[in-house]
């Protein structure tokens, strides 16, 4: 009868109910056995419910992880796969401005130097021009002076 108590409290019933299923069992003891079976089973009952939504929840919860790893997994890959593809456009593009540009330079560069080297021989010539036209101004001006000196002196011989 003790270790009946023991049993009953065990299953987590209040002390009021163990004092009462002894006076039952002192009174009739088959009626407290069958009370006792449907503890017992009530027991066993809630705990497999509880082992069966334990497990359910452990399994929901690792489907929705693994679905959640996965679309984590899937996401990650998509977007190391458009920043490759973008970085490899914005490198392509720089690439391409790159050269475009440095032909740009060189083209004007040349242009320059061209316009530069016709815009000097331009210069040169008419510098050039310019001396050898002061050179036979001041040859005819000193030929005609030198004429003029020599006129005058015959002139002034002559009369």
């Amino acid at each position: 009868m003790i270790l009946l108590l023991c049993v009953v409290f065990l299953l987590g019933l209040d002390l009021n109910y163990c004092f009462l299923i002894l006076d039952l069992f002192c009174l009739y003891p088959p009626l407290i056995l069958d009370l006792y079976l449907f503890f017992l089973i009530l027991d066993l009952f809630s705990l497999y419910s509880s082992l069966v939504l334990d497990t359910d929840s452990l399994y929901s919860s690792l489907v929705l992880d693994t679905d959640s790893l996965y679309s984590s997994l899937v996401l990650d890959t998509d977007s190391l796969y458009s920043s490759l593809f973008l970085d490899t456009d914005s490198l392509y593009s720089s690439l391409v401005l790159d050269t475009d540009s440095l032909y740009s330079s060189l083209v004007l560069d040349t242009d320059s130097l061209y316009s530069s080297l016709f815009l000097d021989t331009d210069s040169l010539y008419s510098f050039l021009s310019l001396d050898l036209y002061s050179f036979y101004s001041s040859l005819i001006l000193d030929l005609f002076s030198h004429y003029s000196s020599l006129s005058l002196d015959l002139y002034s011989e002559v009369h």
